[in-house]
């Protein structure tokens, strides 16, 4: 869509004309372990571990087989031929989960990828080789985000050992080139001052003699659900979602029972949509969250979006839809758009 090239126009386009919605998800987010090796003060997990009704609850081997299966044949059904992701985790590090030989199994076998993002620690060698024999599985790259400039202050971040990450990252470079390859290291920043930046170039080379360039996250510490209500009245009223392009009208998120809820910025299931045991995928993403999206996005105000999680998040997009027809067709590809549009395989939201 390069023809698209003033901003002007596509804020029109995105403003005036629905978005287009598949039948079926694209992207499956789900929780196979709540279980992370972190306490990273920027996730809710530190709060949710304390809960032992919480912490180490586990997806067996044969639900993860079934729900990844259940994604696995929409696709198939509907004879999607773009981009499709499966992402292991919501607060824990995928890492963690032992089942990940099934995940990458079936991405092979219903040709969609795989997205990990990762603390490190867990890189040891059973989870270089699995991962680096299904590396064309692997979703462009693998994230590994580090919360502080020095060994101490990534202690208190992460609640993580630097040393012990930069090892087995050591070892990845040297015994699996084409995996590290996939790595990038992202240095969060947490302070903001000049005694941080001079200790991030030290990091940085710290990093480059083991053979990983590293770069930078400035100003990410926002979003999330945050528990403040943003009041909405006929002149003031969520009207669309700012999670990257649309992402909520292409996936899926499932909880380790099985719960579907909105977003993976929710962590409690008391606003679910179905469950995937049960209901399926299809028949939870064509009712009850695709009523969800349309409430979301409608450009008209009623009641029912007073009920809306949505006014407790800094992403929710307030009389106007900043994302429309035209990001939620990049993200499908013209040709793919097409095809499914031809199929009358879409809603329109």
């Amino acid at each position: 869509m390069s023809f698209l090239k003033s901003k002007s126009l596509v804020n029109k386009i995105n403003t005036v004309f629905p978005i287009p919605r598949l039948k079926f998800p694209t992207e499956l987010n789900f929780e196979p372990i709540q279980l992370c090796n972190a306490l990273c003060t920027t996730c809710p997990y530190p709060m949710l571990e304390k809960d032992s009704e919480y912490k180490g609850k586990k997806m067996s081997a044969d639900q993860i087989f079934f729900l990844l299966s259940d994604f696995g044949n929409l696709l198939k059904k509907n004879n999607y031929s773009g981009n499709a992701v499966v992402i292991p985790y919501r607060y824990s590090d995928p890492l963690i989960c032992k089942d990940l030989n099934i995940i990458f199994e079936l991405g092979k076998k219903f040709n969609f990828k795989v997205r990990l993002t990762t603390n490190g620690v867990s890189f040891k060698v059973n989870n270089s080789i699995l991962i680096n024999n299904f590396i064309d599985q692997i979703d462009d790259e693998i994230n590994i985000s580090v919360l502080g400039s020095t060994q101490e202050k990534v202690k208190k971040n992460m609640s993580v050992n630097l040393e012990v990450t930069m090892k087995r990252l050591a070892n990845v470079k040297i015994n699996y080139p084409v995996l590290a390859s996939k790595i990038k290291i992202k240095l969060a920043r947490m302070e903001n001052t000049d005694e941080e930046e001079n200790e991030f170039n030290k990091l940085s080379k710290d990093f480059k003699d083991i053979g990983f360039e590293t770069f930078e996250k400035r100003d990410w510490i926002h979003n999330r659900i945050i528990g403040s209500q943003y009041p909405q009245s006929e002149n003031n009223f969520i009207a669309g979602c700012g999670l990257y392009n649309n992402k909520i009208l292409r996936r899926i998120d499932v909880m380790m029972n099985g719960s579907v809820v909105l977003c993976n910025d929710v962590w409690e299931s008391a606003r679910n949509f179905g469950n995937v045991f049960q209901d399926g995928i299809e028949k939870i993403w064509n009712t009850k969250l695709l009523d969800e999206h349309k409430l979301i996005y409608n450009k008209k105000f009623s009641d029912s979006k007073k009920e809306l999680i949505c006014i407790t998040c800094s992403r929710a997009q307030f009389n106007n839809r900043k994302n429309g027809i035209y990001e939620s067709i990049y993200m499908l590809g013209k040709i793919d758009f097409l095809k499914n549009f031809l199929r009358k395989n879409i809603n329109w939201i």
